[in-house]
């Protein structure tokens, strides 16, 4: 039949190969991180942006994790990394993430 090796290659192409790989994870290091308060309503929305490092070319990033302390947010951003023996440029590179910090 036909339709399988369609279907198979339609699955190959939403579902990349990457996505089988294995990967370490790491906080990123950070570079900047400016906060943006709205002057009508400083408590609605706080917007918080965050250029982080990229400390090889296999580096890419991964998540943001907020927690709400008692008197404010730890915002952390990770990173992540092909494990096994990949070739990476060592090349620094940087990324940017936003986060929104609403009222509660």
């Amino acid at each position: 039949m036909k339709i399988l090796p369609v279907l198979l290659v339609i699955a190959a192409l939403i579902i990349p190969v990457s996505g089988c790989q294995n990967y370490t994870s790491e906080l990123a290091p950070i570079d900047n991180v400016s906060i943006n308060i709205p002057a009508a309503d400083p408590l609605a929305k706080v917007n918080v942006t965050i250029q982080y490092g990229l400390p090889d070319s296999c580096y890419s990033f991964d998540r943001t994790r907020v927690v709400e302390i008692s008197d404010g947010f730890d915002i952390g951003v990770w990173i992540k990394k092909p494990t096994g023996s990949i070739d990476c440029a060592e090349i620094y590179g940087q990324g940017t993430t936003g986060v929104d910090l609403a009222r509660q």
